[in-house]
Formats: C-alpha cells, sequence, structure tokens
C-alpha cells in the first residue's frame, strides 16, 4: 500500500502551487451559471492541522503555504472558508478548496486509493456540505 499520505507534509510547497491553480481554475469555471464536475483522484483527507505531530515533524508548510503572501484571491477564499470551520491552524486539501469555491450546482466527486483516508474524507466533506 502507498506509504506516503497527504497528512505527512500539509501545505507543502507543491500544495501550494497546485492549490492555487485549483482555485484559480474553479474561480473561472464557476463564473458562468451552468454548472460544473469536479473530479479529484487524490483527495486526501480534505483538511488538515498544521500544528499536528505529523506535519511539525517533517515541516513542509513553512517551505510551502507558509511562504504565500496574504490576499484576496480565490485560494485565500478557500483558506478562510476553512478556518472558519476547522481552526485558524487548519489547512484545506483540494476537497475543501473545491468546495468553498462551487455552488449548489456544481457536482464533487472525491476519490481517495488509501484507506486510512476513506472516513476522514467523508466527514470532512460531508460536514463542509452540510456548512454551506
Amino acid at each position: 500500500m502507498l506509504s506516503c499520505q497527504h497528512a505527512d507534509r500539509p501545505g507543502n510547497s507543491a500544495d501550494r502551487h497546485k492549490h492555487v491553480a485549483v482555485a484559480s481554475l474553479l474561480a473561472r469555471l464557476t463564473t458562468k451559471p451552468r454548472g460544473i464536475s469536479y473530479l479529484d483522484s487524490h483527495s486526501g483527507r480534505g483538511v488538515y492541522d498544521l500544528a499536528a505531530q505529523k506535519a511539525l515533524k517533517i515541516g513542509k508548510a513553512a517551505q510551502g503555504i507558509a511562504l504565500l503572501p496574504e490576499g484576496n484571491g480565490p485560494v485565500w477564499e478557500a483558506l478562510r472558508w476553512c478556518r472558519v470551520w476547522h481552526g485558524v491552524i487548519a489547512y484545506p486539501g483540494s476537497p475543501i478548496i473545491a468546495r468553498a469555491l462551487t455552488r449548489p450546482q456544481d457536482r464533487l466527486q472525491l476519490c481517495e486509493l488509501h484507506p486510512t483516508e476513506h472516513a476522514p474524507t467523508a466527514r470532512t466533506v460531508v460536514a463542509a456540505l452540510r456548512a454551506a
């Protein structure tokens, strides 16, 4: 089975680039009224605690999301939305970024291969859907 999990390295530099791109693309795609379909083939847990022991042990957030200057773009909109529901040290994975930036007419399809991530992903995303 896969040995590397998203929770080991949340907010790393690859996440930063991917999440800025995903957020920007979703913001653009949702400008028209027609619904979109979002498919995430490696969704992970959905939301991560940057102060968790696992995250601090490797410390990738300091080289990733911590270097993203504060702003008002779509990724920051999703980050603020996530932190309202999960606390100020929370970091959203792509499922929560997608949930924060999509509308009721949009469809989210989330897949995660790692068996220990299924239940946390489902709980996080269902809670996010109810929060909207």
